[in-house]
């Protein structure tokens, strides 16, 4: 296989996208949340290495771990999740991870999103993998990210987006979507449950 995780039990996971978008080999990276006109939740963001130890976990009991692009206070920490609320249209809120990763085959990050009570047009959201800078909130900056958008769920890679080549190609609203986005040399295998 092109992507390994240790200890991942492929069954209980749905691949949605094993791709090359971009043919993309960026490295470091960091782990970033940004939305536009969001109204969905993130509750747990983990990294783990390509042995599938740990390396980092964040329940959002405080913003220590990210660099918080937000010009208007609208990143609320509520209940152990973050929540970017609906304040902007231009992509340009967000959180970043202070860490930043390299590109090994089978690093990998682990989440969970809650999507929200509305898959009204415009209401989006990313998260995943990003350009190593603490600077710009934008999906510009995008590596490898999961893109829930307006009931749509799709991925997006090297600033473009891609229709998920899985069975999940949509998400309902007030679900809780585990998510997992490997590492591969060249793009990135992208999974849901």
């Amino acid at each position: 296989a092109d992507y390994e995780v240790k200890g991942g039990a492929y069954s209980n996971w749905t691949v949605i996208y094993n791709g090359t978008g971009g043919n993309l080999t960026t490295s470091p990276m960091r782990v970033a949340i940004t939305d536009y006109n969001g109204t969905g939740f993130v509750s747990e963001l983990a990294v783990y290495d390509a042995n599938g130890d740990l390396e980092f976990q964040d329940t959002f009991k405080g913003k220590q771990a990210w660099v918080e692009i937000d010009s208007n206070n609208s990143i609320d920490l509520l209940d152990n999740t973050v929540k970017l609320n609906a304040v902007s249209a231009a992509w340009n809120y967000g959180l970043i991870s202070k860490n930043s990763y390299s590109r090994v085959k089978g690093r990998y990050i682990y989440g969970k999103y809650t999507t929200g009570a509305s898959v009204s047009p415009s209401l989006n959201a990313m998260v995943g993998w990003a350009a190593n800078t603490d600077a710009v909130a934008s999906y510009t900056n995008i590596n490898h990210a999961l893109y829930f958008n307006s009931g749509a769920l799709i991925v997006y890679e090297n600033s473009g987006s891609y229709a998920a080549n899985g069975p999940a190609t949509t998400y309902a609203i007030n679900t809780t979507y585990e998510f997992r986005i490997t590492l591969k040399p060249i793009g990135a295998v992208y999974e849901i449950k």
